[in-house]
This record gives C-alpha cells, sequence and structure tokens, in this order.
C-alpha cells in the first residue's frame, strides 16, 4: 500500500529541513572561518611562512592552521597547490596533511561544548542579538569578530535542528528499518558505517558536518557508540575526495600529495576499523576515569564527549605512528606515480591558484609572486649566459630558451592576475584589499622587467648576428649590471619569503645599490660617449653597446623599485 499523502508530504518536508540544517550548518562553517582568518591574518600568515620546516613543525603549524579555518579540505587543497608551485617538497607535504587531520577535530569540540552540552535555543540566539551590532562599528576587527559570532550561532541553531530532524526521522518505520539493516550484518556492520560516512563526506564535503551528524545521530539514540565512531572513520577517508579532484589540475607532484592524503586516511581506518570494540572499550575507560557515564550505555550523555575524544585521539594517534615513515612514503607515491617530479608545466603557477578566499588565498597569491620573482631572476640569468656564449647552435638554443621561457612567464603573470582578480570579488578586510592592490601593482612592474629582459635578448642577437664584439671593458661593465639584477631579485624574493628580521639589511642592501646603480650609469656615459684616444670602440660595437646597456640599466633599475616594493608590502602588512 501507499503511505497516506498527508505522511508522505511530512516526509518530504522533514527531509527539506533536514538538508536546510544541513546547509545552514556549512554556511554558518565558512562565515565563521572566513571570519576568523580576517580577524587573525597576521597570526595566519606568521603560521604558514613556518610550514616548511622540519615535518613537526609543518604538522604543528597545519594543525593550527586547520584549527583556525575550521576546514581541513581548504588547508589540503592549499598544500597541494604550494607542492604543485615548487613551494614546499613531498616529504613537507605530507607532514601537513597529517596536521590537517588533528586541526578539523576542533570542530567535534564545538559541537559537543556548545552545541550538545548546553541549552542552544538559550544560547544562539542571544549570541546573534549580541553579535549584529557589532557589524555597525566602524572598527573592521570588531565586525570580523561579530562575523565570527554568528557564524557560531548558525552552526548552533543547525545543530538544534538537525537534532529535531533526527529525532523525528528516528520514530519513522522506513528509517529504523534502514538503521537495523546496517547494523544487522554483524561483524561487517562498521564497514557499512564507514562506507556511509565516506559516502556523507564526499556529498556533503565537509567532514565537519558529518562528524557533527555522527554525534547527533549517537547522542539521540538513534546509533550506537560503535557505528558512530565508524561513521567517524568513514569520514575521514571521505574528506580526501575535495584535494584529489583539486589534484587532476596540478602536476605530478601535486598528485602524490593529494593521494598522500587519502593513503594516510586509509591506513588509519585499516588499523582502527579491526580494534573498533578495543577502542570503543578504551574510550569508554577514559571517560569513566573522569566520571562519566560509559558511552557503550544507549542514551549515555557522555556518548557526544567520547565521540569527540575517540575523533582527535584516532588522528593523533595515528599521525604518532606514521610521522616516521614518511620519507618512505614519499618514495612509495613515487612509485604509485611514476613520472617526474620536476617535470615541466605549460606555466610555473599551472593549478596553483585553487586557494582564493580570505587569508588563504592572500598568502597563497603572495608565494605565486615569489615564485615568479624567483623565476624573473632565473630569465635574466639566461640572458647573461646568452651573452657570453660564442658557440652560433648554443647560442640560437638559449635564445629560443628565453623567448619561451618569457611566453612562460606572461601565462604565469596572467593566472595571477586572474587570483588576484578573484581575491577582490571576496569580502577581504582592508588590509587585505591593500595587499593585494599592492601585488598588482607589483605584478606589472615585473611584466615591465620580463619585457626589458626580452628586449635585451633581441639586442644581443642583433650584435651576434652582425659579428660585433665588445672590448673587454665593455663585458666587464655589462657583468656589473647584470650582478645588480641579479642580486636585486635575490633580494625581492627574500623579501616575500624570508623572515622579516633580515628585512632591514636587505633594505640597506637594496638603497646602497641604487644609488651606486645611479652614479656607474653617469660614469658609463661619460666613458662611452667621450671615449679617450686609447679606447678603440668600433662605431656599430658602441650604438649596441649603447643600445644594450640602456636596456640593461632600464633593467636594473625597474627590479630596484620591484624590491623596494616588495620590502614596503612586507613592512606595511606585517
Amino acid at each position: 500500500m501507499c503511505p497516506p499523502a498527508g505522511n508522505f508530504i511530512g516526509v518530504i518536508v522533514q527531509i527539506l529541513i533536514l538538508l536546510g540544517a544541513v546547509g545552514l550548518f556549512l554556511f554558518g562553517m565558512k562565515t565563521m572561518s572566513e571570519a576568523l582568518q580576517k580577524l587573525s591574518g597576521h597570526r595566519l600568515r606568521n603560521m604558514l611562512t613556518t610550514m616548511a620546516g622540519s615535518p613537526v613543525r609543518g604538522i604543528v603549524a597545519s594543525t593550527a592552521i586547520t584549527a583556525l579555518v575550521q576546514s581541513s579540505s581548504a588547508v589540503t587543497v592549499m598544500i597541494v597547490s604550494f607542492v604543485n608551485a615548487g613551494m614546499l617538497h613531498l616529504t613537507q607535504a605530507i607532514a601537513m596533511v597529517m596536521g590537517a587531520n588533528i586541526g578539523t577535530t576542533v570542530t567535534a569540540w564545538l559541537v559537543v561544548l556548545f552545541g550538545i552540552s548546553f541549552d542552544i535555543d538559550l544560547a544562539a540566539v542571544p549570541l546573534i542579538a549580541f553579535a549584529a551590532p557589532l557589524l555597525l562599528l566602524r572598527s573592521e576587527r570588531l565586525r570580523n569578530l561579530g562575523n565570527t559570532l554568528i557564524g557560531l550561532a548558525l552552526m548552533l541553531l543547525a545543530i538544534h535542528i538537525l537534532r529535531d530532524a533526527v529525532t523525528h526521522f528516528s520514530t519513522l518505520s522506513s528509517f529504523e528499518n534502514y538503521i537495523t539493516l546496517l547494523r544487522g550484518h554483524g561483524h561487517w556492520s562498521p564497514l557499512l558505517f564507514v562506507l556511509a560516512g565516506a559516502a556523507m563526506t564526499a556529498v556533503l564535503q565537509s567532514s565537519s558536518a558529518t562528524t557533527a551528524l555522527a554525534i547527533i545521530l549517537c547522542s539521540t539514540g538513534v546509533i550506537p557508540f560503535k557505528c558512530a565512531m565508524a561513521l567517524i572513520l568513514g569520514d575521514n577517508v571521505g574528506t580526501t575526495l575535495t584535494a584529489n579532484i583539486a589534484a587532476t589540475m596540478t602536476n605530478t607532484d601535486g598528485k602524490r600529495a593529494a593521494l598522500s592524503h587519502l593513503l594516510f586516511n586509509l591506513v588509519g581506518v585499516l588499523w582502527a576499523l579491526p580494534l573498533l570494540a578495543v577502542l570503543a572499550r578504551g574510550i569508554a575507560s577514559l571517560v569513566a576515569a573522569f566520571g562519566g557515564v560509559s558511552p557503550l550505555l544507549n542514551g549515555s550523555p557522555s556518548q557526544a564527549v567520547a565521540l569527540a575524544l575517540f575523533h582527535t585521539l584516532f588522528n593523533v594517534v595515528n599521525t604518532l605512528l606514521l610521522a616516521g615513515f614518511i620519507p618512505q612514503a614519499a618514495h612509495a607515491l613515487d612509485r604509485l606515480i611514476p613520472g617526474d617530479r620536476h617535470a615541466k608545466r605549460t606555466s610555473p603557477l599551472e593549478g596553483s591558484a585553487l586557494v582564493s578566499t580570505s587569508e588563504m588565498g592572500l598568502y597563497q597569491a603572495r608565494e605565486n609572486l615569489a615564485l615568479c620573482m624567483k623565476r624573473g631572476g632565473e630569465l635574466t640569468a639566461r640572458v647573461k649566459t646568452y651573452f657570453g656564449e660564442v658557440n652560433a647552435d648554443n647560442a640560437q638554443e638559449l635564445f629560443l630558451l628565453v623567448r619561451q621561457r618569457s611566453d612562460e612567464e606572461q601565462t604565469a603573470y596572467k593566472q595571477l592576475e586572474q587570483q588576484l582578480a578573484r581575491l577582490t570579488q571576496q569580502e577581504l578586510s582592508q588590509e587585505g584589499r591593500l595587499l593585494v592592490q599592492a601585488m598588482n601593482q607589483l605584478l606589472t612592474q615585473l611584466r615591465a622587467a620580463t619585457w626589458l629582459s626580452v628586449t635585451a635578448a633581441q639586442v644581443i642577437r642583433r650584435k651576434k648576428e652582425r659579428n660585433i664584439w665588445f672590448t673587454q671593458p665593455m663585458r666587464e661593465d655589462l657583468g656589473v649590471y647584470f650582478s645588480i639584477i641579479q642580486e636585486a631579485y635575490f633580494i625581492t624574493h627574500n623579501n616575500l619569503t624570508s623572515d622579516r628580521e633580515g628585512l632591514p639589511q636587505r633594505e640597506d642592501r637594496r638603497i646602497r645599490m641604487q644609488a651606486f646603480l645611479e652614479e656607474f650609469s653617469v660614469s658609463l656615459e661619460e666613458k662611452y660617449l667621450n671615449p679617450d684616444d686609447e679606447q678603440e670602440t668600433h662605431y656599430q660595437a658602441a650604438v649596441i653597446f649603447a643600445e644594450l646597456t640602456s636596456c640593461i640599466g632600464r633593467l636594473a633599475m625597474c627590479v630596484l623599485k620591484i624590491a623596494e616594493g616588495t620590502a614596503q608590502l612586507e613592512q606595511d602588512h606585517q
């Protein structure tokens, strides 16, 4: 028999309420995450700069960042994109993925401490009442605090709606039959719940939402404690889908980093699933030791806390067990995804603009800009090598490499420009907007420097085609220009990537170099425009030399201006 129309409509309404509650939870978490990033932008960037250290530092940094931004998927995608761009080694990425798994467990504690342990109706709405006036204030910091509190309040309201919806569904015979079906397969039941948790997380794209659902299902008596533990194990696997989808846009190493996330969590499930009963008893003993009621009893008030504790301990223990095998894991990933780790890409930033929201995107854009600075120095080094090459065939090959690298850089600049444009569409802080503006200005100057490098290569090509030779003093003077350019590029890259304590010394070095360059250019002009009788400068060589020194001199001054801009950027936004 078909169910009565009224019952059918009621079920549809409850399903819509359930989906709406999940959407509200995700929106609240997103709101809180973005506000927290803007609220703690300096500290976030400082933590991000420690990422490329030792594995321990990487684990600690990514744990803290994930706890702050409340999204292991966002952090993992960022890690994958940094590996793709060459900013991180694969071993560093694996360590940071482990830390991201630990950091994401903070959400479960928020759900337990604020959504389960307290009366949500008495907390969420007054929290919005307190936070709403903060949004009207002129202080950006207070407005971000207001958005953080509103995001938390929306999450709490979503949990309240979810609990009511789950309680209603638990009374439906069809829902009971489904749960009974999952529980009625003996030793296979935990595996079914693991698969269900993985599927739910893959669909929702949020392990935090699945963990919250597992806690609510257990605390309302719908599923037993061990089944909820299995759901949490499953969401650890399902959350890896986002990074692996993003990795399809990256190079070989980016794919390896994303796969490491999946394999790390799979290994955890493989050792934890057979020991689920033992782990459940261990968690119950810990809860009982602190005076709580055993979570193994259905309806126990300590089940929510016990699940949050399990979620945290599982990821911490899994990290401790596997952290010592990071080099072996990297070697295994090389075999699983064969290919040249440094394989050439169409663009140096291809696939690296995967994260473009709030402080995460600002940091990544800055790192991409630093990569472009480094490659600009490499382009100039190629031009210098081309200038000194005497073999015609080798020289032609070097010229083509300069042109090819220039084309790659232009593609990279376009991608970075697009990433900055996407950032301007986000609700950035005032500091963030100024940072994007400064990076756009530096990008414009970098385009000019690249154009000057290619122009210099073209002048050198005309020199070689006409078999014009420079005197030894000429070559030495050009070498001075190239040395200044290389040093200036080195300063620009270090300003964006190195510790800020060395910034004053680098800025003093830049100022001295700029003063020297101005004096050197004047003396060079006097030297070759007014030659003495001892010089034997051929007319055509003098013309080519003048054109080349003008181009190289402007390039040196341009790069020094970029160095000045990067120093100002760091001083203004540290």
